[in-house]
């Protein structure tokens, strides 16, 4: 009997370390180094609070030097441009919206604030990603997707979004 309290007490004071060290901020930060390429930009207009607010189905001009807030619908509600490629949970958000003008062609980095799927679509296709990294437990940030674009509009197709709103970040990568 006393080694199965022992036994209990060390599992409880186990749990409790690992909780204590999950909810640490510092843990967080050391989260957030772990993607695959920098992200404190994208972290630090996340944090701005002046986001460029868009609507689903709504559009923006250019890529803005600041965080995107889109407004999404439930998923079953959406109109999409593109079957995504990873069926959204009926009870998740989605949404598109328009980018009248990707300045120049190039490798360009969309960032997620939240867990959702993310296609980026050019001429009526969705693009392959170049590249992703994701990562849990980084506050405020979720993935980042690289995709190549060309010059000219382009439309983000946001799906399986927990939330009704998410903060996207889109940069030409140098």
């Amino acid at each position: 009997m006393r080694r199965q309290i022992r036994t209990a007490v060390v599992l409880a004071l186990i749990g409790a370390v690992y909780l204590l060290a999950a909810t640490n901020p510092a843990n967080a930060q050391d989260a957030c180094a772990t993607f695959k390429w920098p992200i404190e930009i994208e972290r630090g207009w996340f944090a701005d609070g002046t986001p460029l607010q868009v609507a689903a189905g709504g559009s923006v001009p250019e890529i803005p030097d600041r965080a995107i807030r889109v407004t999404l619908a439930p998923a079953n509600q959406t109109a999409l441009i593109v079957e995504p490629r990873r069926k959204p949970a009926a009870d998740s958000s989605s949404g598109v919206f328009a980018i009248a003008g990707i300045p120049a062609a190039g490798t360009y980095q969309v960032t997620l604030s939240q867990d959702a799927w993310i296609e980026v679509v050019q001429d009526g296709a969705a693009l392959p990603a170049a590249e992703f990294s994701g990562v849990k437990g980084c506050a405020g940030v979720r993935k980042s997707v690289r995709f190549d674009l060309k010059g000219g509009p382009a439309h983000v197709q946001i799906t399986g979004a927990p939330a009704s709103q998410i903060l996207i970040a889109i940069r030409r990568v140098p």
